[in-house]
């Protein structure tokens, strides 16, 4: 039945070949791996996330021309003077997506322990132990609003020859913000880490002052940079690479081979560039057959195989897969040792709970 299998598969990827043998595409193909947490954090398997805190460092300023043409009124609300709502619910609405975001993201990782930030609180407040391994901390540093009005006058020319004067209003708005967190080591209160990001955003023009986007919408795309910037800091991620595939002229195997490739049959793939390249020896057969490997994440099967082409060929292309593949295999070993430092950290909490609970 497997045998049978296989054989339609070759029958409908004989007539995707054809096609793409027309089109003369290019085989890519893409695969997905693991990059180590950017931050040494010592193995940490508990985390908690503090509320962000929110600054004085902010404005809020509304410059408005009459659309009279001879009177300018300039409202400035500055929060030296008072505070605004405004900038208080722009203030809090950031504040609060960092922080439910990042404590959300975390508790679905399953990668650490997430402690509760008010236990946190309490025992910061009360000198006793802090119940977690590290803690993030951040703050708006700066937050400033900008709404600006132009006045453009066109001439118009009618029929008769009289020329009229019309006023058009545009609006822009602007959100100019500065962000900073820590990565806090909870045994000893020493940071770890202290990043911070700035944010410029200007809206589109607007005929209509009320048709300017809302501050935090206008800024959200920058909020959700950085905490992907912050998961990747606090724990391994994923990226994705995109690899190219050899072609061998007059060779219908390679091309077949190609097209499962690029569909993701990747186990049919390199069972037919294996067999290529242990009959005949074929340098793109090896190469691809290397990279079959090497997405599958058998990369030390795939190093050695690249080495093998470039001890016997020389060819540049096989000298730049295997630094690729000799670096994927770092990253590897980088990710092995800090998810295994995390589990030997996690299996010690729960040994010394038992002992506690045992008491």
């Amino acid at each position: 039945m497997k045998h049978k299998n296989k054989s339609n598969k070759k029958v409908i990827f004989s007539i995707i070949f054809s096609l793409f043998i027309l089109a003369g595409c290019a085989t890519k193909i893409t695969a997905t791996f693991e990059r180590p947490a950017e931050l040494d954090l010592r193995g940490a398997n508990k985390i908690a996330v503090l509320q962000f805190q929110t600054s004085d460092k902010v404005s809020y300023r509304d410059y408005h021309i009459s659309h009279g043409g001879r009177i300018e009124t300039i409202a400035v609300f500055i929060t030296d003077l008072f505070r605004p709502s405004p900038i208080e619910e722009v203030q809090n609405e950031i504040s609060s997506y960092l922080t439910r975001q990042l404590t959300s993201k975390l508790s679905e990782s399953n990668y650490f322990t997430l402690i509760h930030a008010d236990a946190i609180l309490a025992a910061i407040n009360n000198g006793n132990k802090i119940p977690t391994d590290v803690y993030l901390s951040g703050r708006i540093e700066s937050l400033k609003v900008k709404i600006d009005e132009e006045k453009t006058k066109i001439q118009k020319k009618d029929s008769a020859g009289k020329i009229t004067t019309e006023i058009k209003w545009s609006y822009t708005k602007k959100v100019d913000a500065t962000i900073s967190y820590s990565v806090i080591s909870a045994s000893d209160n020493s940071i770890i880490a202290t990043r911070s990001k700035q944010i410029h955003r200007i809206s589109s023009s607007k005929s209509r002052r009320k048709d300017l986007p809302n501050e935090f919408e206008l800024i959200k795309s920058d909020l959700d940079s950085l905490i992907l910037q912050i998961m990747r800091e606090l724990k391994p991620y994923t990226v994705t690479k995109q690899f190219k595939l050899l072609k061998a002229k007059n060779n219908d195997q390679m091309e077949m081979a190609n097209q499962f490739a690029k569909v993701g049959e990747f186990d049919d793939a390199y069972a037919i560039y294996k067999e290529i390249y242990d009959t005949t020896g074929l340098f793109e057969a090896g190469y691809n057959e290397a990279q079959m490997l090497f997405v599958q994440n058998k990369l030390y099967d795939a190093q050695a195989l690249m080495q093998q082409l470039v001890n016997k060929t020389g060819d540049s292309r096989a000298f730049y897969s295997l630094d690729q593949i000799k670096s994927e295999i770092r990253y590897a070993e980088k990710v092995d040792y800090q998810k295994e430092l995390r589990e030997k950290n996690a299996n010690q909490d729960e040994s010394t709970s038992y002992v506690e609970d045992a008491k």
